[in-house]
């Protein structure tokens, strides 16, 4: 773990409750006593094929307060064969449980359900992308049938823990979130399907006591079926491919946990390789039927091998946005050596890479390591020992680096956190402004200098800038105020002799006219949230129509255009979308609408709300009749994700009708009244 905030202002959380396995990586969480109700994210690194890798944020755990007593679930464990629950179109009858509450809590009113967790053993599945279980709006839970067995995201054998978030109302009070942890269990039963060991070694020596012969001790086995009644036998032990009925003798299994052993007099000689057949039944085995995993293990012979002795890797100079590499100086056995960061500074763990295999430590071109003094714990383990080592890294600041560009508004709204938008009603009002100076905080002093460019994205509107102060003009005829929401991205690159350095920035612009005898304006009207977290705009003003019977909805020409995002430009239509790279083609079709639909942002669907999918759609215009919220628009989380977050600005077509008659609002008059920058860097 490299990081854990807490909330959304993102509180450094440095508390013990969150511990991870930096074996199997699996986190468990203790000592909840004294934990704050509310939302813990937490950051962690892996290595994984000689790079370690960090993932900012990968898991995020919302602490709730438990629900009420006397909720219950009816039965508290369902058993069901993994062979019926494979075949989607399986005709067994699969078992279900019902939430409800017991006689002591009738006063006590369950108002929504939903799926909170799902574990088996340390795994946890994420239920919402690939639904395992599900829960009814009455509260049934059932098992979700038809898994591909070869992805490891899907269903397996095994006892699965689900824990519930239930909104519960007690008599005269409102409605509160909770959480019932353990609520149901979900054994799948299987007889064996698969048995795999993690690879071992032993050590020949030369006989001597300084480098005695050394045996082994596997880790259990996966077992993919039930760990009820196993029972593990050894059929087969081959060296070098050949079976070897001799060395069958030097291994030995734990019948009941399927661990191996070898002792260390086992006489065996350096280069070889044993692999062994390992059979097992359980519970659930017909009769006669017996699994033999063929190769399970693999067991290579080596020489004897020292432990890791020493390892530093000195001082190290780099300069930020600057790629570097350091190698380590290392004595010490070199087989089955691994490199791996112990405690890396969170500040370090988006940046910095260790090579597991060679211990070459890395940053790559365009690194954002804040200049100052680190130092960096490195640890080098083997199947006998571990050492830790230190690099002490130095980082200078570069001339090119700046952090931001923006360009204030005209809306009255703080500066920085709701930049470059401006709302003009009138052509005189923009021919007033005129031009807009941006502001930033790149500093000449270090040599290096600033040029800038923009790109029209959407309704340009005669909007031009100054390629050295970063200055727009706006354009000032009538037929650029005939726009409606010009969007253009503005580009500042620092260059000091090869090397440049850019920050991109959308701007806004919204030429306000009443549309069909209305008026419709959000304050702000760039709604700026983060893709992983969801959120809600402002509610608009309207002006012109009786809000009782105003009726608005997206419904023409999503488009999308990108600013950091892995994906790119585009919209959901294939005449519009980039064939390598369909962004929102690939969103639409994840929600399981056609590229023409307008479902995925849709809050009616036919003559009502579609009140089933409001929590799976992209977003929507909450048109909830006397809701304090009426007509914000609502971005989900978690859902604006395809080879990584959205990060760039989404604008779709919004239709209203002025008669309260929900089947008028698709042909109902346009109108482009807000945008959303979906910004990932937002917690």
């Amino acid at each position: 773990i490299t990081r854990i905030t807490f909330g959304e202002e993102g509180e450094a959380y440095t508390g013990d409750s969150f511990q991870i396995d930096a074996s199997s990586g699996s986190i468990e969480i203790l000592n909840t006593d004294n934990l704050s109700v509310g939302v813990y994210r937490i950051s962690v690194s892996c290595v994984s094929g000689g790079t370690t890798y960090s993932f900012p944020d990968i898991v995020e755990v919302n602490f709730l307060k438990p629900v009420p007593d006397g909720i219950v679930v009816e039965p508290n464990l369902l058993t069901a064969d993994y062979n019926d629950i494979l075949d989607a179109n399986s005709e067994a009858e699969m078992p279900t449980a019902q939430v409800t509450t017991d006689n002591s809590a009738e006063h006590i009113t369950i108002t929504g359900y939903a799926i909170s967790n799902v574990r088996r053993g340390d795994v946890i599945y994420d239920n919402t992308a690939n639904p395992l279980f599900a829960i009814s709006e009455t509260g049934e839970i059932s098992i979700v049938k038809g898994h591909d067995e070869a992805t490891e995201t899907n269903l397996v054998p095994g006892v699965y823990t689900i824990d519930l978030k239930l909104n519960t109302r007690a008599a005269d009070a409102n409605s509160e979130l909770g959480i019932y942890t353990d609520a149901l269990q979900v054994n799948v039963i299987s007889a064996p399907r698969g048995l795999s060991y993690a690879d071992g070694y032993v050590e020949a020596g030369d006989g001597t006591s300084e480098h005695p012969m050394r045996g082994f001790t596997s880790e259990a086995p996966v077992l993919r079926g039930s760990a009820e009644g196993a029972n593990y036998a050894i059929v087969a032990v081959k060296r070098n491919g050949v079976e070897d009925e001799s060395a069958m003798a030097k291994f030995s299994i734990d019948a009941a946990t399927g661990i191996i052993t070898i002792g260390d007099d086992h006489g065996f000689v350096i280069d070889d390789v044993y692999t062994v057949d390992v059979s097992v039944t359980n519970a659930y085995s017909a009769e006669g039927e017996v699994y033999v995993g063929e190769d399970a293990l693999t067991v290579t012979v080596v020489d004897w091998v020292s432990a890791p002795i020493s390892l530093s890797y000195g001082n190290v100079s780099a300069q930020r946005l600057i790629e570097f590499t350091a190698s380590p100086e290392y004595e010490g056995g070199t087989t089955a050596l691994v490199y791996s960061f112990d405690n890396l500074d969170e500040s370090l763990a988006d940046y910095l890479s260790i090579d597991s295999e060679t211990g070459v430590i890395s940053a790559a071109q365009m690194h954002e390591i804040t200049p100052g003094d680190y130092t960096v714990v490195v640890k080098a383990s083997n199947f006998v020992g571990e050492i830790t080592g230190t690099m002490n890294l130095h980082v200078d600041e570069h001339p090119c680096y700046f952090t931001y560009i923006r360009y204030g508004n005209n809306l009255g709204l703080d500066e920085t956190t709701e930049a470059s938008q401006f709302r003009f009603h009138s052509l005189s009002e923009i021919q007033s402004m005129g031009t807009i100076a941006p502001k930033t905080d790149f500093n000449p002093d270090g040599g290096a200098t600033l040029t800038w460019s923009s790109e029209a994205k959407f309704q340009s509107a005669g909007i031009s800038i100054d390629r050295n102060t970063g200055v727009l003009t706006l354009g000032t005829t009538e037929a650029n105020f005939a726009r409606e929401m010009p969007i253009i991205f503005v580009t500042a690159t620092a260059t000091l002799d090869d090397f440049s350095y850019s920050h991109v920035v959308p701007v806004f612009f919204h030429y306000a006219k009443e549309v069909n005898g209305i008026t419709l304006e959000y304050t702000p009207f760039v709604f700026r949230t983060s893709p992983r977290l969801g959120g809600r705009s402002s509610v608009p003003v309207l002006g012109g129509a009786d809000a009782s019977n105003f009726l608005i909805d997206y419904r023409r020409s999503p488009q999308y255009w990108n600013l950091n995002g892995e994906r790119s430009d585009g919209t959901p239509h294939e005449s519009g979308a980039i064939a390598d790279n369909q962004f929102l083609t690939n969103l639409w079709t994840t929600y399981g609408a056609g590229t023409g639909s307008k479902d995925p942002m849709g809050f009616f669907r036919g003559t009502d709300i579609d009140h089933s999918n409001l929590s799976r759609k992209l977003g929507y215009v909450d048109n909830t009749s006397g809701s304090s919220n009426k007509y914000s628009v609502v971005v989900n989380p978690n859902l604006w994700n395809d080879d990584g977050w959205a990060d760039g600005v989404f604008m779709m077509t919004m239709t209203f009708t002025v008669d309260g008659n929900i089947n008028n609002v698709n042909g109902g008059t346009e109108i482009r009244p807000i945008a959303i920058w979906l910004d990932k860097s937002l917690n």
